[in-house]
């Protein structure tokens, strides 16, 4: 019996064979071990039905790690049980490209190959070293960086990689036909429409990892605002990252000055100190209100609660050669408090024929006797009828107040009015209902250059701010399709709209 059971030797030998396997394993098995977060699976797997992707986030959130898993992935062939993401079932063409040859080099590279200063180091990265195929060819532009790898994919055939840098130039990203491209960093407008080219033949795919340092740029408006169709954005926040503790994470946004604790932790396009809301809360501001088709208002955990006691006013701005804005607000003249109910961005310029029409209907079938504040360029006149502005949305039945909106003590002007909401806001005397990601939207992007409020996407707040304006006029009346009939023959408001408002 004795003879059947290893030797002592042997035993040592076969845990000695383990330890070296495992130790193996460990260097070169990132693609088979990285286990993503909800909101690193969220963008994994949102390829299968979104050509173009952002992964908008934080510095050291693990933006980059993540897409080099999903590289790894396409390039090999080799995904995961839970992968409903896009997938190719053949090898791929690849580009990867960063801002300049040396973050590329110490980004993407880095990551998918190992330590680009150690050369024994190659497969230590996201590609396991056993399916690298040679040696990869180097990169003319930088030191101990590579220009193009090839990897050896699960169907017998093999996958190629090429690392790009936006400082090249938009030719350098001209003629080829590409499966994949992995944009590191944000890039430029031109290079961005190059690579769609590029995807567009082969019916490839683009993801983008990138923190919003630069601001409002096109590619960033592209993704968060204009939103064309076949885009997704996924945003991952420093409260995402699983692998940085929560006393590392209070550290590091303590250490970020406050105009860039927004963009560094949270993934916000970045504004510097010239956001005008910088130091707002937007959570402060958000209440669990939902106001509902028939005109009631809903708390997620109270249920529908009773508004006829508030006081209530239509705010517009007409929308000349822009989006058409209107918020729907509430005054609780007690504590002096404005809600944002609802708010609207339709169309993009008042010429079009029956544009005012249009915004009326949608107006009155949320709140028909609701009184509506407008500006002082509702005086201009409507280029197809010659009335003024007012007058053209009055005769669409709105119930528009005889003079344009001014505070109390007269005046109009923009600063004072956003003055005037930054008051309330850190007096937390004004809110918005949380399901209004249109007003939050323009928020995060309202910032001044020179010292003045850039008039660019800002339709609803401008909305609003008229409406703070002349919240005076708000009055007590409920809301719904139908106005009350002046002559007591109607209860008022219809329970029947047959509206999609959301």
């Amino acid at each position: 019996m004795d003879a059947d059971l290893p030797t002592g030797k042997q035993t040592i030998s076969e845990i000695e064979a383990t330890l070296k396997l495992a130790a193996a394993f460990a260097r070169t098995g990132a693609m088979y071990t990285f286990k993503p977060n909800k909101k690193q699976k969220e963008h994994l797997l949102s390829g299968v039905s979104f050509p173009e992707r952002l992964l908008k986030a934080g510095n050291q959130n693990g933006k980059t790690i993540c897409a080099g898993y999903e590289t790894a992935l396409h390039m090999t062939g080799f995904y995961p049980s839970w992968w409903t993401g896009y997938r190719f079932d053949r090898p791929v063409r690849v580009w990867i490209a960063g801002i300049s040859a040396l973050l590329t080099r110490d980004g993407p590279q880095a990551i998918l190959l190992g330590n680009p200063a150690s050369p024994e180091a190659l497969g230590t990265g996201m590609i396991p070293a056993e399916l690298i195929v040679g040696k990869p060819t180097s990169s003319r532009s930088v030191t101990d960086g590579v220009d193009t790898f090839v990897v050896k994919h699960v169907s017998g055939g093999q996958s190629t990689a090429t690392f790009k840098a936006y400082e090249q130039g938009r030719e350098k990203f001209q003629s080829e036909k590409v499966d994949i491209i992995w944009l590191d960093e944000e890039p430029p407008l031109d290079i961005y429409t190059e690579c769609m080219t590029r995807t567009t033949v082969s019916e490839g795919i683009i993801y983008m990892t990138f923190t919003p340092l630069g601001g409002w740029t096109p590619v960033v408006e592209r993704f968060l605002k204009e939103k064309p169709p076949g885009t997704h954005v996924t945003s991952m926040t420093i409260y995402d990252a699983e692998h940085i503790s929560d006393r590392r994470k209070a550290e590091m946004i303590a250490r970020w000055p406050m105009h860039e604790r927004k963009a560094r932790a949270m993934g916000e396009p970045y504004l510097g100190s010239n956001a005008v809301f910088e130091e707002v809360d937007p959570d402060v501001l958000k209440v669990p209100l939902t106001l509902l088709p028939n005109g009631d208002v809903c708390h997620k955990e109270h249920g529908v609660i009773d508004t006829s006691a508030w006081f209530k006013l239509w705010s517009i701005d007409f929308g000349i050669s822009h989006p058409f804005g209107a918020t729907l607000l509430a005054w609780d003249k007690e504590y002096d408090s404005i809600y944002v109910m609802k708010c609207l961005r339709i169309g993009s310029t008042i010429a079009v024929p029956g544009i005012p029409k249009v915004h009326a209907e949608r107006m009155k079938a949320i709140a028909a006797a609701v009184p509506v504040a407008w500006p002082h360029d509702g005086h201009q006149r409507d280029k197809g009828s010659g009335i003024e502005l007012m007058q053209s949305y009055k005769k669409e039945g709105l119930l528009m107040l005889p003079t344009h909106a001014t505070f109390p003590t007269g005046g109009y002007g923009t600063e004072a009015g956003v003055r005037e909401m930054l008051v309330r806001m850190r007096s937390q005397r004004f809110f918005v209902f949380e399901d209004q990601r249109e007003w939050f939207e323009e928020a995060a992007s309202y910032y001044r250059k020179d010292g003045l409020i850039v008039k660019k996407g800002d339709d609803i707040l401008s909305a609003t701010r008229i409406g703070v304006m002349q919240i005076r006029s708000a009055k007590q009346v409920a809301l719904g399709s139908k106005r009350p009939d002046p002559k007591g023959r109607g209860s008022g408001v219809a329970r029947d709209v047959d509206f999609d408002l959301f």
